[in-house]
């Protein structure tokens, strides 16, 4: 049997927060899953909170050599909003 671990950690500064989660779970026959998730708020100048957050998530099975990776990134500050998907299978 296999098994799966998280690890979840926060900072805290003076004008601001972080958090970031990490995770890994892997099951029988070379299946395996990944995910992490960062977030980080801050007071702006301009007197308003501003986010930055990050969040990426795998699955793939080794054996059958597929893989599929999910990620997606925003900032409050510059507007940015981003998102991406990558499918590989058989190394391609």
């Amino acid at each position: 049997a296999h098994g799966a671990g998280g690890q979840m950690s926060a900072m805290q500064g003076g004008s601001g927060a972080s958090m970031m989660f990490q995770g890994m779970g892997a099951g029988g026959g070379g299946g395996f899953s990944s995910q992490t998730f960062m977030m980080s708020s801050t007071m702006g100048a301009d007197g308003q909170m501003h986010t930055e957050k990050f969040a990426s998530s795998s699955a793939g099975d080794f054996n059958r050599q597929i893989r599929e990776t999910q990620q997606a990134y925003s900032n409050s500050n510059t507007g940015m909003d981003k998102m991406s998907l990558e499918q590989e299978m058989q190394g391609r």
